[in-house]
């Protein structure tokens, strides 16, 4: 089953490379130990800024306002995560991070999208029979990509299947296989990882009119 319901790691397919999806709201000023048990960590600030540890006592700082900003990763042994900003009024007190970790190799990509219902939508990527309202075409990467909803409602299409996400849910689509944001309700947003790059090792979005069919398994 391709989706991920919020953050039940178990949820993930035997196939996928990445083992263990983690949000962490650490407010400012506070440190939390990240034990992952993986070979590699992606670490993903949002939003705010942190301090990473790792077990050699190697520190590396990172940023993010809004969007992924700064990523890095780590060979996993244990890391120290530090909050060191400051409150800033009522509605901004914590550091926002995503983690992904696993058994991924030297390849990866983190980033973010939005998608909004819109009136009168095309889908200009692979022809559907289903109904939608974004603007996303239907496509296909030839890495696995791994949507997680931090906004909003709404539902992906993944092989011609749709599920319904809300925020902590995601979706994983094998390198290959044809997904799309299918429904917005309302205006959504997503933190995505991509690993395991194959066919050839192009990194946009994909179908097969223009790109032709998919050459990864």
């Amino acid at each position: 089953m391709p989706v991920i319901r919020n953050f039940h790691c178990e949820d993930l397919p035997a196939w996928a490379e990445v083992k263990k999806i983690e949000h962490i709201l650490l407010p400012f000023g506070a440190t939390h130990v990240l034990h992952t048990g993986c070979k590699k960590c992606a670490v993903l600030v949002y939003r705010g800024k942190l301090n990473v540890t790792d077990d050699k006592g190697n520190v590396t700082k990172l940023a993010g306002f809004w969007r992924p900003s700064d990523t890095h990763c780590f060979d996993c042994g244990d890391l120290t995560l530090y909050s060191p900003m400051e409150k800033v009024g009522n509605w901004f007190n914590k550091t926002d991070i995503y983690v992904f970790a696993g058994d991924f190799g030297d390849w990866f990509q983190i980033s973010s999208f939005a998608c909004e219902s819109v009136d009168k939508p095309i889908n200009y990527g692979q022809p559907v029979d289903y109904e939608f309202n974004t603007n996303m075409p239907n496509h296909y990467t030839e890495y696995d990509d791994y949507w997680i909803c931090i906004k909003g409602h709404g539902k992906v299409t993944v092989d011609g299947e749709t599920f319904m996400v809300h925020p902590g849910d995601g979706v994983v689509a094998k390198r290959g296989t044809y997904h799309q944001v299918s429904t917005a309700m309302g205006y959504m947003v997503f933190v995505t990882f991509g690993s395991r790059l194959g066919g050839k090792k192009r990194t946009d979005m994909l179908w097969e009119s223009e790109h032709g069919k998919p050459e990864c398994d």
